[in-house]
């Protein structure tokens, strides 16, 4: 894998592949819906133009391209598809870094396309340094480049995980688009309260501290980004309709004054973490330092 087109260069996943392909002496073209680049001044040639509505002009670089990496929105991903069937190389590589897949999984699928089709998923927000950070991998068409691309990500260390694009979008369902609600959802019930947020404040435990600071992260960040991972996973609903049973359920409990069914849940949950969960405690234990030092 010589040469990469980075489409989306100018954005932020898309500014830190450029420069880790280019750390790996790799020529890196770049496209863009821009019309100058934005970040890397190494790249070989830069086109400004929109991945899902190609003139001629912006074909060329996708035929001389041994892996076409799109760092841009699920939907612009699956628009583009059709139009890379026939101008990406038969052994060439298309990689994505969507947040959802199957509706990837099932545009190629209609294409079947000739080149190589890998489908990642950073689980994590753009950062330069991947060592430990996980990643996980959709193989939808493998090919030579697809594993040269898989060990180029092992080789910065990230922690990789293979799964179909449906077990992806299931469990990003619990483990993002529910975290998300759950974490919107406590801060906004605080406010719809009317709970004075000082007062708040000045009362809380590192733990409310803690959930107040990845709110903020969350509503401070890209609204459009959150509101995609919640509309766009086909299993999300699912998930937060398994949140308010499991919510209600608890309720019930407390509201019974059932002390055994509540340290039943409280176990029922330890033994799912189990694996875990002294490593996971260890974290809470350095989270809590860190709010304590308000860092």
């Amino acid at each position: 894998m010589k040469r990469v087109l980075v489409v989306g260069c100018n954005g932020q996943f898309g500014s830190i592949f450029t420069k880790k392909l280019l750390e790996e002496g790799i020529c890196v073209d770049g496209m863009d819906r821009h019309p100058v680049p934005q970040q890397s001044t190494a790249l070989e040639n830069y086109w400004p133009g929109d991945i899902s509505a190609l003139d001629e002009k912006a074909t060329s670089p996708l035929g001389v391209a041994d892996c076409v990496l799109l760092c841009v929105p699920e939907m612009t991903v699956i628009d583009s598809i059709p139009a890379l069937r026939n101008r990406v190389k038969r052994d060439g590589l298309v990689v994505d870094i969507a947040s959802v897949k199957t509706r990837i999984a099932d545009a190629v699928h209609r294409a079947s396309p000739a080149f190589g089709y890998l489908s990642i998923h950073p689980m994590f927000g753009p950062h330069e340094n991947f060592e430990s950070r996980n990643i996980c991998v959709v193989s939808l068409r493998e090919n030579e480049n697809g594993s040269h691309f898989i060990r180029l990500l092992y080789k910065w260390k990230a922690k990789l995980t293979s799964l179909t694009a449906a077990e992806h979008d299931k469990n990003t369902a619990y483990i993002q688009s529910l975290t998300h609600a759950v974490i919107v959802n406590f801060v906004s019930t605080l406010a719809q309260a009317q709970r004075p947020f000082d007062t708040l404040i000045s009362l809380t435990t590192p733990i409310q501290h803690t959930l107040l600071a990845l709110c903020a992260r969350i509503v401070t960040g890209d609204s459009a980004l959150y509101w995609n991972i919640q509309t766009e996973n086909p299993f999300a609903s699912e998930a937060r309709e398994c949140f308010l049973r499991e919510w209600n359920a608890l309720s019930n409990t407390i509201e019974r004054t059932d002390h055994e069914a509540f340290e039943k849940v409280c176990r029922d949950v330890a033994k799912y973490l189990e694996p875990n969960r002294a490593g996971l405690a260890k974290l809470a234990a350095r989270l809590i330092q860190m709010a304590n030092g308000r860092e």
